[in-house]
């Protein structure tokens, strides 16, 4: 039989798998109606409001101290804006 933490870690892939399946398909169909800039503005203000609201319901916790801030930096510069531009990008010329 499954244990639930097993079950709950699959059905959470199998949810991030779906979600990041049908991001093409969504971003190719967003990409009609604004430009890749616009996109990629309304998707990451979509993620702050949502970590916000995480975040003041006390269901996530962030905490910062005694961390190597520069290294996450440079991680949250150029990983997200990197691929988020190429994927934008990509499905724009498609």
């Amino acid at each position: 039989m499954i244990k639930k933490e097993e079950y709950l870690a699959m059905l959470a892939g199998i949810i991030a798998a779906f979600i990041f399946g049908f991001s093409f398909m969504f971003t190719k169909e967003a990409l009609e109606l604004m430009s890749p800039f616009q996109l990629l503005g309304f998707r990451f203000t979509c993620a702050v409001i949502l970590l916000t609201i995480l975040k003041l319901m006390n269901i996530i916790e962030i905490n910062f101290t005694n961390k190597n801030l520069h290294s996450l930096f440079l991680l949250v510069l150029f990983q997200p804006v990197t691929y988020f531009l190429s994927k934008t990008f990509k499905e724009n010329s498609i």
